[in-house]
């Protein structure tokens, strides 16, 4: 009995749950106050060259999430600061090699 519970009759009260909570989230996110814009692109400069240190600038410090909420642009910079480090991190482990030969007793 408990068997047969598990196997057949609760995979459709779990997923019929799921869709239900989805519809509720997408009702709740569908139906939020809008923000305030956040502008992607600089204004326009005539110098290409202004144009790329603008992107990157506006790349590199979030400046339209600052003009909104200053609190979580400084949690949004620190997160992506965090995963800058662990990619170079990890990044260096790939490209040096020096403790895969020590375990595998590789070194001169």
């Amino acid at each position: 009995m408990i068997k047969y519970f598990l196997l057949y009759i609760s995979p459709y009260l779990v997923f019929t749950g799921f869709l239900v909570g989805l519809s509720y989230k997408l009702y709740k996110w569908l139906s939020a106050p809008k923000g305030a814009p956040a502008p992607i692109y600089p204004r326009a400069s005539k110098s290409p060259l202004r144009k790329a240190i603008d992107y990157v600038f506006i790349i590199a410090t979030f400046k339209p999430l600052y003009d909104i909420d200053k609190r979580l642009w400084l949690a949004s910079w620190t997160s992506h600061l965090g995963l800058l480090m662990f990619t170079i991190g990890h990044f260096r482990l790939l490209t040096e090699f020096t403790p895969l030969w020590n375990i595998l007793v590789l070194d001169d």
